[in-house]
């Protein structure tokens, strides 16, 4: 569902880690807005449902220059 959301946003998936994808937009706006899509989504999809029996996530955006590397993304620097 996400990765449908990053697509439809002109995002580009990089690569899932477990629970997590990590995904570069071109625009901030069309990263909010995939995460705002997304959570809407998710609010739907938990109506009514027990709190035990909810999926909830956190969706965080980095603003800055990103760095290509053998495949990979980097926000600003290269982890040493």
């Amino acid at each position: 569902m996400l990765a449908d959301l990053v697509e439809v946003n002109e995002g580009k998936k990089v690569h899932e880690a477990g629970d997590a994808i990590l995904a570069e937009f071109q625009s901030v706006v069309a990263a909010v807005q995939a995460a705002i899509d997304f959570q809407i989504r998710m609010s739907e999809r938990n109506e009514g449902l027990e709190n035990d029996k909810r999926f909830e996530f956190r969706i965080g955006i980095n603003l800055g220059e990103v760095i290509h590397d053998r495949g990979d993304v980097y926000g600003e620097r290269k982890p040493e």
